[in-house]
């Protein structure tokens, strides 16, 4: 029988729960606001993706977006505006000419923590990189994976055709076209993405204890999940189990009743 991400990263952290239970503080819980009944997967939802260049791009980035457009299965629809509630897969695009400005690349010491498979040269040149298209997406919740998929492909059809670099806003990464393709269209399983690569987590050490959180879980209408007051010889399991938590939610995990956390 074949196992989904769900499964077999459960079977590899079973043991690490144990150990991480032993490390939980007895103490009185802060109030917190309660988290509903049913799926926590909520629309519509709305990301951003972008592509810089290094120079000038070979072909125009509008035009390779519209004729991409149309030979994209499952292609959102370009628009001016994106309305509060699509109802239908959107995108909007904007070519920004002065990115220094207005869209910064990120720093040299950002690239070097978040870039995916960038040359050095690629990281240098991104530094004054001049242009880059925005591509905003918007879809209702009901064709979350499939539109997410499809914006996917779309954007590194473009960054392919046009000579350029992707970035993620919502998880702050900077991909290759072939680490994008690697990362985020390889591995899918029965139309389930691996959620570990399409979100990141960021741990921030305190004085004593540590806090993480998720970045780009708004990419599939779900909460970002926090974890706070953990020491730092935690961090690996703990990251571990806030992987298999959010992909228990992506893949159908509902809260049956209302609960604080």
């Amino acid at each position: 029988m074949k196992m989904s991400h769900l499964q077999r990263r459960a079977l590899q952290i079973i043991g690490i729960v144990f150990c991480l239970l032993a490390l939980v503080r007895p103490g009185r819980a802060e109030p917190s606001t309660p988290i509903p009944a049913g799926s926590p997967i909520a629309g519509p939802i709305r990301y951003q993706f972008a592509i810089y260049y290094l120079g000038l791009p070979p072909n125009s980035p509008m035009s390779v977006l519209q004729s991409r457009l149309k030979l994209i299965e499952q292609s959102p629809k370009l628009v001016a505006s994106i309305p509060d509630r699509p109802a239908a897969p959107l995108v909007q695009a904007t070519l920004n000419t002065d990115v220094q400005k207005t869209y910064a690349p990120p720093s040299p010491d950002a690239l070097q923590r978040f870039g995916r498979g960038l040359t050095r040269d690629q990281a240098l040149a991104m530094r004054s990189s001049r242009q880059a298209l925005i591509l905003d997406f918007a879809h209702p919740q009901s064709s979350s994976l499939l539109a997410y998929r499809s914006s996917l492909q779309l954007t590194e059809q473009i960054a392919r055709d046009t000579d350029g670099l992707l970035w993620d806003e919502e998880t702050r990464e900077v991909f290759s076209t072939d680490e994008w393709h690697k990362r985020r269209l390889d591995g899918w399983d029965g139309g389930i993405p691996d959620l570990q690569q399409h979100t990141v987590i960021h741990a921030y050490k305190g004085d004593k204890l540590v806090r993480a959180i998720t970045l780009g879980m708004v990419k599939f209408g779900l909460p970002d999940v926090v974890v706070s007051d953990f020491s730092w010889s935690s961090n690996r399991p703990m990251g571990n189990l806030i992987s298999l938590f959010s992909q228990a939610m992506l893949e159908g995990g509902q809260h049956r009743r209302a609960r604080v956390l």
